[in-house]
């Protein structure tokens, strides 16, 4: 199993945790999986959506595809939304191991 975690701090602070098998080569029942995490730190929080609010989101797939499909989309929203909303790039910062 893999792991990264990143740390991103403006007004808010948000965590980024990333774990997978990685890719297996086959489809879903090749048993590889990936988990993005976020949690806010501090700050505000995600809505769900029944109007909730919570501080944290768990999204998992599974499958070698699914994986690399996850990976291209949220690359191509962070661009989007940095782009969309005029927003200034924050660093990530390493957090020390958990």
């Amino acid at each position: 199993m893999k792991l990264a975690i990143g740390e991103f701090w403006d007004a808010s602070a948000l965590r980024v945790s990333i774990e997978t098998t990685g890719l297996r080569g086959t489809g879903a029942e090749s048993a590889s999986w990936a988990e993005v995490e976020f949690v806010f730190l501090t700050g505000n929080a995600f809505e769900t959506p029944d109007g909730e609010r919570s501080p944290k989101v768990l999204v998992r797939v599974s499958g070698d595809s699914e994986i690399s499909t996850l990976a291209a989309a949220l690359e191509w929203a962070g661009q989007q939304l940095g782009q969309l909303s005029s927003a200034p790039t924050v660093s990530v910062q390493i957090p020390p191991a958990l």
